[in-house]
């Protein structure tokens, strides 16, 4: 899984600015290679805690559409760590585009990329 620099510092940027709210959003991709973020809202009540809605992701894939973008990554953030919650790895299961979970660490984005379905707690880690 590669995400450009570009998009790392935009969740990076992201993160600071959400606290102790998770981001979540998908990561879309053109033909020429360019990524896009494409934030979704988190309904959540509650801190540390992602909720939303179909009609989120029909409107990320409409955008997506309409552009000729395709899916490449759902992301999503935590606290602390980069591992799958047993909630995550629940919906992970059920999709079909790897996952990536962020974290910030003294500023800095740590994320980890999900990718094969029956390996859903071990992932590919990075740091930028």
């Amino acid at each position: 899984m590669q995400i450009s620099d570009a998009i790392l510092e935009l969740l990076r940027r992201c993160l600071l600015v959400a606290g102790c709210r998770e981001v979540c959003g998908v990561l879309l991709e053109g033909a020429d290679g360019k990524q896009e973020f494409f934030r979704l809202n988190n309904f959540a009540v509650e801190n540390h805690r992602f909720t939303t809605a179909d009609f989120e992701f029909r409107r990320a894939r409409r955008y997506a559409e309409h552009r000729g973008l395709r899916r490449i990554a759902f992301i999503h953030s935590h606290l602390r760590g980069t591992l799958m919650s047993l909630d995550d790895e629940r919906f992970f299961l059920k999709d079909t585009i790897p996952w990536v979970i962020v974290t910030l660490e003294a500023d800095r984005l740590i994320w980890r990329a999900f990718e094969d379905r029956p390996q859903a707690t071990r992932g590919h880690s990075s740091t930028t």
